[in-house]
């Protein structure tokens, strides 16, 4: 009896065990798998995503400054055709003003087509004369920018400036003086490609018309940022930042320029990049990785609670269905307890079709054979008790036949009587004794045919020597136990039903072929029967109620070989060849100590 619950020791405990190891445990390891390699697969994709948009941003970029550059072209060409030397002495020769408003209209048209309304052009002479689409500005001003400066020194490359804020003393656009601007000057050249003196071209875009419109990211940091060809890091508004890359960060070498991901004043960012070539510098998207893993660590937190959730909802239904399976298991351990506790009345309810159902039902019909057994067991025992009583009784008789018998024949002897008379109660009172002393089942071969040697004594007297029994069995069967009183009806039936003197009967004994028993044939001369009544003879002889000649009976004698020797040993009936009935008897080979 189970005293402890032990999950091993129960059909629930072992399917909670295994729906868990198998079903519970496998589906968490892949969904974190999944998590893990899919978190990995979603930064590449977005990566993937964001460098799209920022190469379509570079490429706006190269767009809109090879255009700055085309309009520095065009504004050398228009300047070479229009300027004059004289253009310091408008206010005095009209003649003058004439082609340095053809020079301002033609910059305006440039700007126009090339760029738009909001930029600037603008051209300054070896004089130090300028000539600018911007309103009111101030001819002395303008050339004291840094651009003007460092356009010389560059000697016919391109100077850019991204973050380039108009002096309100200069002059303005249509935009306002507070709008920064990309900015790109360079020094002008002659038709013959030679350089013009001191004269230089500058053009203005403002920046939010190269750079797109500007957007912050939670943290405040701008979502794009500019490397500049010294690896410094600026926003459009040129404002410093310390970008530390994640190789860096953690020790190891860089191998590339850039790193997809770097930390910005303590925050880490997905860097894209792309290079913006027409201007010379590195165009840097940034994206918040803690924010990308924050939601992604939130979506997966909601997955993993659904999944909980649906395991919860599974597990609930999953007890409820165990629990219904495994009730009728439950009710048959119950009803075996009460069974062996010895209650034969118990019943499983049996509903359904399935094996649990089958198992139960034949449970039932056990439980009920067990108990008739049970009852047929009483009643045998009961009917036992009763025969031992009648056989207690019964050996009152045999006990007085025989004192008396040898009072007669001690008289027979002493009167002078006919010796037959004294022979026939020696051997009856032999055969009495045998009876009473005898009182086990099982006797040795060699005593259950001197019993018979003693009988057929009593029936030699009896028919005048007319019977004659023969005896042919190996001494090696003597010692064979067989059961007691089991030749004797057959030698009286020969003797009753022979039909005819003289009589002789034949006892012979032999090993079966296999050695697994031995055969006991008991066979007599007389004039034996039809065959086709054989059939009928044996049916009565053997299974039949009236088939009692010595009191024991042939058929009594065949259920007790059976009943103590198994089905397979028993008697036959068939014809002998002396002309008789031949009784087959069929015994095992067995010699140990008797009861």
């Amino acid at each position: 009896m189970i005293n402890h619950w032990n999950p091993y020791n129960s059909i629930r405990g072992k399917l909670i065990f295994y729906f868990i190891l198998v079903i519970v445990v496998p589906t968490l390891v892949i969904f974190l798998m999944y998590s893990y390699n899919s978190q990995r697969v979603l930064e590449e994709k977005i990566y993937s995503a964001n460098q799209e948009l920022v190469d379509q941003s570079a490429n706006t970029m190269n767009e809109m400054a090879a255009r700055m550059v085309k309009a520095a072209l065009f504004a050398e060409s228009d300047f070479n055709q229009f300027y004059r030397p004289d253009f310091s002495d408008l206010n005095i020769n009209y003649n003058v003003f004439i082609p340095m408003k053809q020079l301002q209209n033609r910059l305006t048209t440039t700007r126009d087509l090339l760029l738009n309304s909001e930029a600037f052009l603008q051209v300054v002479d070896g004089r130090r004369f300028a000539v600018s689409t911007l309103f009111n500005y101030d001819n002395n001003a303008i050339i004291e920018d840094e651009w003007y400066t460092q356009a010389q020194q560059a000697k016919g490359f391109p100077y850019w400036s991204i973050s380039y804020k108009m002096n309100p003393d200069h002059g303005y656009t249509q935009v306002g003086i507070e709008t920064p601007y990309v900015l790109m000057s360079r020094i002008l050249r002659k038709d013959d490609g030679n350089m013009n003196g001191e004269g230089v071209v500058a053009i203005g875009v403002p920046s939010q018309t190269f750079f797109g419109k500007s957007a912050r990211l939670d943290s405040g940091i701008p979502r794009f940022l500019i490397q500049t060809s010294d690896n410094v890091v600026r926003d459009t508004e040129w404002n410093l930042y310390n970008l530390i890359f994640e190789e860096e960060q953690s020790g190891q070498p860089r191998t590339n320029a850039f790193s997809k991901r770097a930390v910005i004043n303590g925050n880490r960012y997905l860097i894209n990049t792309a290079e913006v070539s027409q201007a010379g510098f590195t165009l840097l998207e940034l994206m918040s990785y803690d924010h990308f893993t924050n939601q992604l660590d939130q979506s997966r937190n909601h997955s993993l609670i659904g999944i909980l959730l649906v395991f919860l909802m599974g597990t609930i239904l999953f007890l409820g269905l165990m629990i219904r399976l495994t009730k009728p298991i439950y009710s048959l351990l119950h009803s075996m307890r009460k069974v062996g506790r010895g209650n034969f009345q118990t019943a499983v309810t049996v509903k359904g079709r399935d094996e649990i159902s089958a198992l139960g039902h034949e449970f039932n019909l056990m439980v009920a054979k067990l108990d008739q057994l049970i009852l047929d067991l009483e009643e045998e025992q009961k009917n036992k008790e009763e025969a031992r009583f009648q056989a207690l009784q019964a050996q009152i008789n045999p006990h007085f036949l025989y004192n008396t018998l040898n009072s007669i024949k001690l008289m027979a002897l002493l009167s002078g009587t006919n010796q037959n008379v004294s022979d026939m109660i020696t051997a009856l009172g032999k055969l009495l004794e045998f009876s009473m002393k005898q009182t086990q089942q099982y006797v040795t071969l060699r005593q259950e045919l001197e019993y018979l040697e003693l009988y057929m004594t009593l029936q030699k007297i009896r028919f005048h020597d007319n019977i004659l029994l023969n005896i042919h069995v190996p001494e090696a069967l003597m010692d064979n136990r067989v059961l007691k009183f089991s030749l004797q009806p057959f030698v009286e039936n020969s003797i009753i039903h022979g039909g005819r003197l003289p009589l002789t009967v034949w006892i012979e004994a032999e090993l079966m072929e296999d050695r697994s028993g031995m055969v006991i044939t008991v066979e007599d001369n007389g004039k034996g029967v039809p065959e086709s009544k054989l059939a009928i003879i044996q049916e009565r002889t053997i299974h039949g109620n009236n088939a009692k000649f010595s009191g024991i009976g042939v058929s009594n004698v065949d259920n007790r070989i059976k009943l103590h020797f198994g089905k397979l040993y028993g008697i036959s009936l068939g014809l002998s060849h002396y002309g008789g009935l031949k009784a087959t008897i069929r015994l095992p080979i067995q010699k140990e100590q008797f009861e």
